[in-house]
């Protein structure tokens, strides 16, 4: 069984104010991530290093809009 399997029986004997205590109390252990900038990016930062085709708001192959349809 495993450490969540258990915890899931566990909970089962939970009133729904316990349970949610519990959720607070995980959700606060999660870790945060640090890594949020502290400002905007730039706009245009990729500017002059590709370029878009033409084409590249032409309708997809038929074959290709298959593909994402699942045919």
């Amino acid at each position: 069984m495993t450490t969540l399997e258990k915890i899931e029986k566990e909970a089962r004997d939970l009133s729904p104010a316990e349970i949610l205590e519990l959720v607070k109390r995980l959700l606060n252990q999660l870790p945060t991530s640090d890594s949020q900038p502290t400002t905007p990016r730039p706009y245009a930062l990729a500017k002059g290093l590709f370029e878009v085709p033409a084409s590249f708001d032409d309708p997809l192959p038929d074959d290709l809009l298959d593909a994402f349809e699942g045919r």
